[in-house]
């Protein structure tokens, strides 16, 4: 009986060590590991994306890097714009050239304000694929480039956008 239970105990103490050391390169319910997920924060009409990584830290100007691809599942808008706006509505665009520096317009919503601010939540059922050609820049001119753009209709004064972009990278 000694013996079967020594057995049972040294079954077991493998089982956790065996578990523990495979939880920690589990992949997360989207089957990405979890250094792959990616939350960029973007201030409309300006500059680029800063990464914020899961412990705070910041990545200014996050770039795709090479030999991966950049999807992105959800957009969060968060706008304000200044007393006596007269727009009903923020005009939010995500703009897309190509290679050649044609626009195209992969996502575009009107975000409802209410007293001078908005807030959108959206995700994105496709996704948006990007690979590491694709300079993310509102203010480059090459191509390709993904840019976020917003503006209150009939408000000539400058409006206070930012854009949560969420998503993950993987290898093709």
């Amino acid at each position: 009986m000694r013996r079967f239970l020594l057995t049972v105990a040294a079954a077991a103490i493998s089982f956790a060590f065996t578990n523990s050391a495979s939880a920690a390169t589990l992949d997360s319910h989207l089957g990405v590991p979890p250094n792959d997920h990616v939350t960029l924060q973007w201030q409309c009409n300006v500059g680029t994306p800063t990464r914020l990584l899961p412990d705070g830290e910041r990545v200014e100007d996050f770039a795709i890097p090479r030999r991966q691809l950049l999807v992105i599942t959800d957009l969060d808008w968060r706008v304000s714009v200044s007393d006596g706006g007269i727009g009903q509505n923020f005009i939010g665009e995500l703009h897309l050239t190509n290679g050649a520096g044609l626009v195209a317009y992969p996502y575009l919503n009107y975000v409802q304000l209410l007293q001078n601010r908005g807030y959108l939540s959206d995700h994105l059922t496709g996704g948006l694929t990007l690979n590491s050609d694709v300079v993310l820049d509102n203010g480059a001119f090459t191509h390709p480039r993904l840019t976020v753009f917003g503006v209150a209709p009939g408000n000539d004064e400058i409006s206070s956008c930012n854009v949560i972009l969420r998503g993950y990278l993987v290898r093709p």
